[in-house]
């Protein structure tokens, strides 16, 4: 890989500084919340089987607790995982999707471009290049209905 420039390592790194800072924790820890509430709903529940088995009175009311925490242990990993998605969509930051794909520089891009698409990095752009492919095609299907007119 060559190196960068001085004028290409101080732009990198501005780029990486304006990036939104990540403030995902609290997301995180309503997740990790949601889990524990998971496990409490699992011990309330076996609580009450066992409760049950022996014929005692709190039966229902451990029963209805373990409901109730399943509940918020699914409400609060669905709305953790919800807010995560929103926030990485927003911040165009596809990490929380998938932490184990690296997140792809500017520069791998444009070696990817020019190593699989023959697409060289000095060229004006994909956009210009894709208009001048359309334009042609246009060009070439009047000329077609033209002839089969004649």
């Amino acid at each position: 890989m060559p190196d960068l420039s001085p004028d290409q390592e101080v732009a990198s790194r501005e780029a990486i500084a304006r990036r939104p800072g990540r403030k995902s924790r609290g997301l995180k820890a309503i997740g990790l919340l949601g889990f524990v509430c998971l496990g409490f709903m699992l011990v309330l529940a076996a609580t009450a089987i066992a409760a049950g088995a022996s014929d005692r009175d709190a039966t229902v009311w451990l029963a209805v607790g373990a409901v109730i925490a399943g509940l918020l242990a699914i409400g609060l990993l669905i709305g953790s995982r919800v807010l995560l998605r929103r926030r990485a969509a927003r911040d165009g930051d596809r990490a929380h999707q998938d932490p184990i794909q690296p997140e792809t520089t500017a520069e791998e891009a444009e070696r990817y471009e020019e190593r699989f698409h023959d697409f060289p990095v000095e060229h004006a752009g994909k956009r210009e290049r894709g208009r001048d492919d359309r334009l042609e095609e246009m060009h070439d299907e009047r000329r077609r209905d033209n002839d089969g007119k004649a």
